[in-house]
């Protein structure tokens, strides 16, 4: 409680310190000089909704959301039919935020704002029931408690101040390229920097962070991060105690907008995890060892080409660094590493995805074909580097809602003959995947969606000793009924290979969504 109360009042000072700045920029303003006519004052822009006029540089925009969601999930943590883990639950999320933008007249876009958005996520039904799930966290396996309210976003944006090429952004806030848009505005599609928050499922995904952006070259804008993951706490408690003061992120990340138009990318990321962890150190069934991770990449991508009928994205990036053993030389699922040693990181990760889309030939329903292939390269056990892909800050649904309770590094328990092992440390590692989906969009805020993915591992290193991982079906529906109230339908089904083991059993996920924005 202390701790909401102090980022309250700090946010506080930031907004006084703002409204302080806006007045002694009124103060300073040359009056017209008395001989002068009057000029003929332009009509004010239009603002949008929510959004309220203080005075000529001063506005606040008031905004919030609500989302409602029912969840039901069955053998999404181990494959297993011997338990009983088929979940029913509801989760509310409710987002309230406002902010407070202050525009110098003598500068062209140019100005200071301040952003704050409180959150609150609360659920019933079946939540946190152990139901004989073996490495479940005791406290819960999806995060923050029923009744809290925390300080999801509050930063401040000082936006060209004199002039300047520059762009900072300072405090709690999500990585995102473009904010504004929201989850529409991340880097890239979030393959690697997203979610700064561990174990509190999409509640919030924001970083503590200082971004600072030059966008002082036309079409082209670069942006330095140093940022370390929001310490809410998590489904693990103590275990993540001191992950906000033992973990860095930084990262340079470019985007520039060439003609046509086409969209490059290129960026460094930089992770260090100076702390160990020991899930269950008796037996020790889950290692999160220290480790230092450097990341080389670039994306390319457009959503206009052959007269609108195709977009494409492709991606790729090389990782080197290293991880750190423990006393029996243990990374993930390998014990053959030398004990207490650095190990040295060598993986690499790409993937590329066309969309043919029909819809000035079928304008009813406005067809569409998506195909997509991604890599994410596993490590390999007869070596004595770890070759294991790191998902980085994109260990989040991003590919699958079901299939990340079985590949997020605590729930590991299916991947491994020990339950619990985790033996590729990461989500989305140790894997590649052909996907094919079709879709319509039959009328006005109207999305319906189809496909498959085939998924194989890089190496053998699961129970069954086999490749393929198995066969992912999913099926998605979206309507946006207007500008307030939108809603889904979700469904995924995986049929288990012989990565898994012949015993091992499917397992689906399905979830409605309604979310009112105000």
């Amino acid at each position: 409680m202390k701790e909401h109360v102090r980022r309250l009042v700090g946010a506080a000072v930031l907004a006084a310190i703002a409204v302080a700045l806006a007045r002694a920029g009124e103060a300073t303003a040359s009056a017209p000089p008395a001989e002068s006519a009057p000029a003929e004052a332009a009509p004010a822009p239009k603002l949008p909704p929510g959004t309220f006029r203080l005075s000529e540089t001063q506005t606040v925009k008031l905004f919030g959301d609500l989302r409602l969601r029912g969840v039901n999930f069955d053998n999404a943590f181990d494959m297993d039919n011997t338990y009983d883990d088929n979940w029913r639950w509801f989760r509310m999320l409710t987002r309230f935020g406002f902010r407070y933008d202050f525009n110098w007249k003598d500068y062209e876009d140019a100005g200071v704002g301040l952003y704050l958005r409180l959150c609150n996520e609360y659920r019933w039904g079946d939540v946190g029931k152990q139901r004989g799930i073996t490495g479940a966290p005791a406290t819960g396996v999806f995060g923050i408690g029923d009744k809290d309210v925390h300080i999801d976003n509050a930063y401040m944006e000082i936006k060209h101040p004199y002039g300047s090429p520059f762009i900072a952004y300072l405090g709690r806030q999500d990585l995102l390229h473009t904010p504004e848009k929201g989850f529409g505005g991340m880097y890239g599609e979030g393959w690697l920097v997203l979610d700064g928050a561990p174990q509190v499922g999409s509640h919030f995904v924001s970083f503590d962070a200082l971004k600072l952006r030059f966008d002082g070259i036309r079409d082209t804008q670069v942006d330095f991060i140093a940022a370390k993951p929001n310490d809410m706490g998590s489904g693990l408690g103590t275990l993540y105690a001191k992950q906000k003061d033992e973990e860095d992120f930084y990262a340079v990340y470019l985007t520039s907008t060439l003609p046509d138009p086409v969209k490059v990318e290129a960026y460094y990321l930089g992770k260090n995890k100076n702390w160990g962890l020991d899930y269950d150190p008796s037996p020790a069934t889950w290692f999160d060892p220290p480790q230092q991770t450097n990341v080389l990449g670039g994306r390319l991508s457009s959503a206009n080409l052959l007269d609108n009928h195709f977009r494409f994205a492709t991606e790729a990036a090389y990782q080197w660094g290293t991880i750190e053993t423990d006393s029996t030389g243990f990374i993930g699922g390998n014990p053959n590493y030398p004990a207490n040693r650095n190990v040295t990181r060598s993986a690499w990760g790409a993937y590329a995805e066309g969309t043919f889309d029909f819809a000035q030939e079928l304008a009813e329903i406005s067809p569409f074909v998506t195909v997509r292939f991604d890599y994410q390269s596993g490590d390999n056990p007869h070596s004595r580097r770890y070759e294991g892909f790191d998902s980085m800050y994109g260990e989040w649904p991003k590919v699958s809602e079901l299939l990340i309770y079985s590949l997020y590094d605590p729930f590991a328990s299916a991947r491994t003959g020990t339950a619990g092992v985790d033996n590729d440390l990461g989500a989305w590692t140790n894997m590649y995947f052909p996907s094919a989906f079709v879709g319509v969009r039959p009328a006005k805020g109207l999305l319906a969606r189809v496909g498959c993915r085939y998924l194989a591992a890089d190496h053998r290193n699961g129970p069954g000793g086999g490749r393929k991982r198995g066969m992912l079906y999913h099926a998605y529906v979206q309507y946006q009924f207007n500008a307030v109230l939108g809603g889904h339908l979700y469904f995924d089904y995986f049929d288990p290979g012989s990565y898994y083991g012949p015993n091992a059993s499917d397992s689906w996920f399905a979830r409605w969504e309604l979310t009112v924005r105000f």
